[in-house]
C-alpha cells in the first residue's frame, strides 16, 4: 500500500471517489442491501418489470411503476433506513483527514457521516447546491444528493435520467469533469457489481472526455462482466484488487510512519 502513494510527490493532492464499502464499515447499508431491502414490498407479477436487480435505481423506480406507494413515502422509507443506523466505524476519515492527501471526496453514497462529523473539514456539494469552496476546505461531491433534501435526492433511473440530460445540473457535473482533469484519482471501495457505480462512471467520464491524469480503482470485487471490462478499458483505469480493510491498515501504518519521522526528526534536532 505504502507504495501506491509512493507514485506522488509530497505536495501532490488526489482525488478520492469512495464507494459503497467505505459506507458500510461505518455502519450503514450499501445500494444493492438498499435494493434489496424495497424489492420484498414490490409484488411478483413487477418483479418481472426490474431491469437489473442489482441496480438500486432499477429497483427504485420499479417500486414507484408498481405504484407501491408515493414517492415521498419511498424517500421517508430510505431516510428512516439511514436514521436508524449508527456510527460503527470512522477510523476511515480520521485516516483521510490526517493523511492529507486528498484536494476532493466524491461518493454515490447516501450517508451523511462526513456532514454530521466533519464540518470543518468539508465543503459539500450536490448537483442542486454548488457552492465550490476556495479556502482549504475539501469539496465533497455527493453525486446523488442529499439524502435530508428530499427535493435534492436521486434514487429512481428517471431520477438519473433527469441528472444526466438536463442542463441544469451541467455545472455540477462540469465541476467534477475540471477536478479529474486536474489532479489522479483514487476509487476506493467502489463495489464494480453495481451497474449505477458502472452507469455514472462511465456517464461522467464520457462527458470529461480525455483525462491524462491517472486513475486508480482499489477494490475487492474484481471484474467480472463485459460492460465493467468495457467501461475500466475504454477510460484506461487501473483497477487493483485489493482488499479494502488491509489497504486502509496501510494508510493507518503510513501515517504512524509520518508521525514517527516527525518525532524522530525533532529528537534529532
Amino acid at each position: 500500500m505504502k507504495n501506491f502513494f509512493d507514485k506522488f510527490g509530497e505536495a501532490q493532492k488526489l482525488n478520492l471517489f469512495i464507494g459503497d464499502f467505505v459506507s458500510e464499515i461505518t455502519g450503514f447499508p450499501k445500494r444493492v442491501e438498499l435494493a434489496d431491502m424495497i424489492i420484498f414490498d414490490i409484488k411478483q407479477s413487477a418483479k418481472g418489470y426490474i431491469k437489473n436487480r442489482d441496480s438500486f435505481s432499477d429497483v427504485a423506480q420499479a417500486y414507484l411503476d408498481a405504484v407501491i406507494s408515493s414517492k415521498n413515502s419511498l424517500l421517508k422509507q430510505i431516510r428512516e433506513i439511514f436514521d436508524m443506523k449508527h456510527y460503527k466505524n470512522v477510523d476511515i476519515y480520521d485516516n483521510i483527514f490526517e493523511l492529507d492527501y486528498f484536494k476532493t471526496i466524491m461518493t454515490m453514497n447516501y450517508d451523511i457521516v462526513l456532514e454530521k462529523l466533519y464540518p470543518n473539514y468539508i465543503n459539500t456539494i450536490t448537483p442542486t447546491k454548488n457552492n465550490f469552496s476556495e479556502d482549504e476546505k475539501i469539496n465533497f461531491y455527493k453525486i446523488m444528493g442529499d439524502i435530508c433534501n428530499p427535493e435534492d435526492l436521486f434514487i429512481t433511473s428517471q431520477d438519473v435520467r433527469k441528472l444526466k440530460v438536463l442542463n441544469f445540473y451541467d455545472s455540477f457535473f462540469e465541476q467534477i469533469c475540471t477536478e479529474l482533469k486536474s489532479r489522479p484519482t483514487l476509487f476506493l471501495g467502489v463495489e464494480l457489481k453495481d451497474p449505477d457505480f458502472i452507469d455514472m462512471l462511465d456517464f461522467i467520464m464520457k462527458k470529461a472526455g480525455k483525462i491524462e491524469q491517472p486513475m486508480y480503482i482499489v477494490s475487492s470485487t474484481s471484474v467480472i462482466d463485459n460492460k465493467v471490462s468495457e467501461v475500466i478499458n475504454k477510460y484506461n483505469l487501473k483497477l487493483t484488487v485489493f482488499d479494502e480493510v488491509e489497504f486502509l491498515d496501510g494508510v493507518k501504518n503510513l501515517l504512524q510512519k509520518e508521525d514517527s519521522d516527525k518525532l524522530e526528526k525533532k529528537l534529532v534536532r
